[in-house]
């Protein structure tokens, strides 16, 4: 209810053109958009908890409303919320005197533009998801219980990279493990690598894992060859990505400040240049879904050195549950494992609708292939 009122309870603005709900025909035909209605259940609940949260108002008045948005901590500061205005008001040591000298943001034009936490670069993104690793045992046992699955696909050759490996979550879980990233984030990483361009010699590799690393990748296709040409014949690459069903779509859209496009067409683009993405913040949580389920076919045309050995579908409500590495989180830490396991079960039967990840495997084909 709160989401479709005609008002922006953030900003106590009316809706831009064409977004109101003025008659049943729109309504209706808002319903079949998933993203589209929770942007604006979203809203309203932010909106809603902003006034009942007596924190926020005791830190920044009751005049502030509209401009500030807590994720997962009540705020003690400034720097620990997020921009939802038209200025910017948020950046390291002064408030805002970071972005307004680096112009990294100017104007928001919309909600769905607003990080779930302004970040200044992916370091100060990674250090925001160490924090939050470090304190929901929830998270980090739904985690774990994705990397016992990855770790079970992988083949008995090494040595095993991942890329983007972040904070190193999965080398601590699977130390046997050459951890990359593009930028020097922290003892445990082995080697920087850029996925677009891979530092490693042809067919050098036994095994391959990116969790949560395709969707941020402009040119996708141009990824995978690049991992076809380390892998050695046999080996595989491990794919850990959000799924695009209309309950994720929901989800995602609802709390989470990544999009989800499904019209974007990454064969099209294929071959073209690559577009700028200096801060690595470009997302597409659809890729995997694109790539893998809507059209597996195309994919392995594109790419002829992997074949598609399997695409699995898991979780459901457990994992927004915990609320990933921005909000608090509803699941008791002992219960995360045994109820994950019993959703699966679930989504084995109705995964093409209710699920939230993907787990997908390719093979390097062997030479003769």
């Amino acid at each position: 209810v709160l989401g479709v009122t005609g008002r922006r309870w953030r900003s106590r603005r009316p809706f831009h053109k064409g977004e109101q709900f003025g008659d049943r025909r729109r309504f209706a035909a808002a319903l079949r958009r998933p993203v589209d209605v929770a942007q604006h259940v979203r809203i309203g609940i932010d909106g809603f908890l902003f006034r009942l949260d007596p924190l926020v108002h005791a830190e920044f008045g009751a005049d502030q409303f509209g401009k500030w948005r807590c994720h997962g901590v009540p705020p003690s500061s400034v720097e620990e919320c997020c921009l939802t205005c038209w200025s910017c008001t948020i950046g390291a040591g002064a408030p805002g005197e970071k972005y307004e000298q680096d112009g990294v943001v100017e104007r928001i034009g919309s909600i769905s533009e607003v990080p779930k936490k302004l970040a200044l670069d992916y370091r100060s993104e990674l250090a925001n998801q160490q924090q939050a690793w470090s304190r929901k045992p929830a998270l980090r046992s739904v985690y774990q219980a994705w990397y016992r699955r990855i770790v079970d696909e992988l083949s008995p050759n090494g040595p095993t990279v991942e890329i983007g490996s972040g904070v190193g979550n999965f080398k601590q879980f699977h130390s046997d493990t050459i951890a990359t990233d593009v930028f020097p984030t922290g003892s445990w990483l082995d080697c920087l690598a850029d996925a677009r361009r891979l530092p490693f010699a042809d067919a050098s590799v036994g095994n391959v894992v990116m969790v949560d690393v395709l969707h941020h990748l402009p040119r996708p296709l141009n990824v995978l060859r690049d991992v076809s040409r380390v892998l050695k014949p046999g080996g595989r690459l491990v794919i850990l990505e959000p799924a695009a069903t209309r309950w994720a779509r929901l989800v995602l859209g609802l709390f989470h400040h990544e999009p989800v496009d499904l019209c974007q067409d990454v064969f099209g683009e294929d071959g073209g240049p690559e577009p700028a993405n200096d801060d690595f913040m470009f997302a597409n949580q659809a890729f995997a879904t694109l790539l893998f389920v809507d059209n597996p076919v195309e994919t392995q045309r594109r790419v002829p050195g992997l074949s598609l050995r399997s695409v699995s579908r898991s979780d459901f409500l457990v994992y927004p549950a915990t609320g990933g590495f921005s909000y608090y989180s509803l699941v008791p830490a002992r219960a995360a494992a045994p109820l994950q396991r019993l959703e699966n079960r679930f989504v084995a039967r109705t995964g093409s609708v209710s699920a939230m990840r993907l787990l997908v495997v390719l093979e390097r084909r062997s030479q003769a292939a």
